[in-house]
């Protein structure tokens, strides 16, 4: 062997190692905003597990004393009639098995989850990824995206969007090599992410039915499942959860009322409540189509009309793209998901930014796609970088992040509409149908 051929074989070790240290200084900046925050969007749900498992109403909930402080959420604004659960039931209860545990405990175990599941859908890719240069690419994509302000965001607040990662990572992968149990596996997953993510129906239910009808039982059996186990603990929480988005959409279109001076207990589980009830020093800001309408002065009077163009544009593009290539294909139906919230008449934080890196993936793996998608990555996370250094207030500059993916996923529902086919990654396989 040459000193050229070591040199070669040294330097994706080397590559490797040093994504590996960035993945633990990334962790350990998580694990400092921890320190000093309540985590209060995952305080949210603890709370409305702890309620579900009581079998009483956690959308419509109001603490006060002496009810026990295991139920006390200071975001929970007395002035309006829901809480600040917000979550699916099936979400709730996936929240469930910490919900016995002391809060600071729970905290803990849930940023381990978080980065657990961007680990495992990180994984998935790096495993389908046909070549070491595309290995290397998606863990510096996966590795460089924790360093955004969407991600220090996303695991300061306890939020779950990476759960959704994780399954639609497992459920692409599944769908791209169907064949006997992957196609009940792939199936499961899509009801499962359904009952999760309702909005998510939208765009999953269109493409089984269309493209992957061998999934179709494996649906039934994960949404039932998903869907019917919250209804053992609180038969109504679906009823419930319906009522109370409906009431915060109406809230979100106008404007909230400003919450009532309220009475809490100096500690709440042990946190000082100036700690539990901190907002992150990490920048947000909305950016749903409900919230530019209001920027610009319109006041949007129902939902159904975004609902309405989410649908029709979704399905105009699935007509245009059933035929294109499966890797192709799989890329623009993850843009979608990732772009499901824009259309929601609730808050789209920065947060809802860790959805991309499915698309972005599996763009990777399009030959025609890959430098499109790796380049806007870059592009869009190095903006996110520069977020999270200067603190920024306005609203357009917090967003910039959103408008570069947002760019990137459009030009890979352009390129599926046109039908570019696409040479299929050795990993990734094909679908076999």
């Amino acid at each position: 062997m040459t000193d050229d051929d070591s040199e070669s074989n040294a330097a994706p070790a080397l590559i490797w190692l040093g994504l590996f240290c960035l993945l633990l200084l990334s962790l350990a900046l998580d694990f400092r905003n921890f320190q000093h925050g309540g985590s209060i969007d995952l305080r949210s749900r603890i709370v409305g597990a702890r309620l579900m498992l009581e079998g009483r109403d956690p959308y419509h909930y109001k603490w006060k004393l002496p009810e026990p402080a295991a139920f006390c959420d200071p975001f929970n604004n007395a002035a309006v009639p829901v809480s600040t659960t917000t979550v699916t039931p099936a979400m709730v209860l996936l929240h469930a098995p910490l919900a016995p545990l002391p809060y600071r405990s729970a905290r803990l175990l849930w940023l381990l989850l978080q980065w657990s599941a961007l680990a495992g859908a990180a994984v998935l890719w790096i495993r389908a990824a046909e070549s070491s240069r595309d290995r290397l690419l998606l863990a510096a994509v996966f590795v460089c995206f924790t360093f955004t302000a969407a991600w220090r965001l996303h695991a300061e607040r306890g939020q779950s969007y990476v759960i959704l990662l994780l399954l639609v990572a497992g459920w692409a992968q599944a769908s791209l090599r169907e064949s006997g149990w992957r196609s009940l596996l792939a199936g499961v997953l899509a009801g499962v992410l359904i009952a999760l993510r309702p909005p998510l129906a939208v765009v999953v239910l269109p493409f089984v039915g269309l493209c992957r009808r061998r999934q179709l039982p494996g649906l039934a059996l994960g949404l039932l499942g998903a869907a019917g186990l919250p209804m053992v603990f609180q038969p109504d929480c679906w009823k419930q959860y319906a009522g109370a988005m409906e009431e915060w959409a109406q809230l979100y279109r106008t404007t909230a009322p400003r919450p009532p001076g309220q009475a809490f207990p100096p500690l709440i589980e042990g946190f000082p409540i100036d700690v539990l009830a901190r907002f992150a020093p990490i920048p947000f800001a909305d950016s749903s189509l409900t919230f530019v309408l209001k920027s610009l002065g319109l006041t949007p009077g129902s939902s159904l009309p975004l609902l309405a163009a989410l649908t029709g544009l979704y399905g105009l593009w699935l007509w245009r793209a059933r035929r294109a290539a499966s890797l192709l294909l799989l890329s623009g139906v993850a843009a979608w998901c990732y772009l499901t919230d824009f259309f929601l008449p609730a808050h789209r934080g920065t947060y809802n930014e860790v959805q991309v890196l499915n698309a972005i993936a599996l763009g990777c793996f399009v030959p025609r796609l890959r430098s499109w998608a790796a380049r806007g990555a870059a592009a869009a996370i190095l903006a996110g970088w520069l977020v999270l250094l200067s603190l920024p207030s306005a609203k357009w500059i917090i967003n910039m992040p959103t408008m570069v993916f947002a760019a990137v996923v459009t030009g890979i529902l352009i390129a599926a509409a046109r039908g570019r086919e696409a040479r299929p990654a050795a990993g990734a396989g094909t679908d076999g149908q």
